[in-house]
């Protein structure tokens, strides 16, 4: 696998001494996170915002929902409320699976 070239890139390594059972909280944090545990690690040291897989998978999901709703809105001049409200309806329903822990 090809890395691509950034303008800034990471060279510094830094090793940490930890216990096996905090190495393994940390992996579990990344993980939830969809985070390589290096990630992660610089993401909370600097403060950033990390999210939930839960959070990413939801907004993956909205993006699909959004499409579909553009793609009825494009297909049909006359859109009967109805149908958009069995669109909706599907939108909460994906969302409450997603926040229930599994898509």
């Amino acid at each position: 696998m090809a890395f691509r070239k950034v303008d800034n890139p990471k060279s510094m390594r830094l090793e940490l001494r930890l216990t096996p059972a905090e190495k393994l909280a940390l992996q579990a944090k990344a993980d939830e996170c969809a985070l390589s545990l290096s990630e992660y690690l610089i993401a909370a040291g600097m403060k950033r915002q990390t999210r939930d897989r839960s959070d990413v998978a939801a907004i993956n999901l909205l993006r699909e929902v959004a499409a579909g709703l553009k793609a009825l809105h494009a297909a049909v001049d006359d859109v009967h409320e109805g149908d958009l409200q069995r669109a909706l309806d599907a939108t909460v329903a994906a969302i409450q699976r997603v926040w229930a822990g599994g898509v």
